[in-house]
């Protein structure tokens, strides 16, 4: 994706879902708060909800 699309699609979530470009935009600035430790972390963990939901359903 290009940065033009990118704002393109920012412009148009502003302008159609305000709420969920608020919760994008408070997501990205937490992530970027955080030291790469804490991302990786993050990242593990939200993988293994993932997974540990998909292994629930097959069980």
């Amino acid at each position: 994706m290009s940065k033009k699309e990118l704002i393109e699609q920012l412009r148009d979530l502003r302008k159609n879902n305000p709420k969920e470009l608020k919760a994008i935009l408070e997501e990205v600035f937490e992530i970027h708060q955080m030291s790469p430790q804490e991302k990786l972390e993050q990242l593990i963990k939200e993988d293994f909800e993932e997974y540990h939901e998909v292994f629930k359903a097959l069980a």
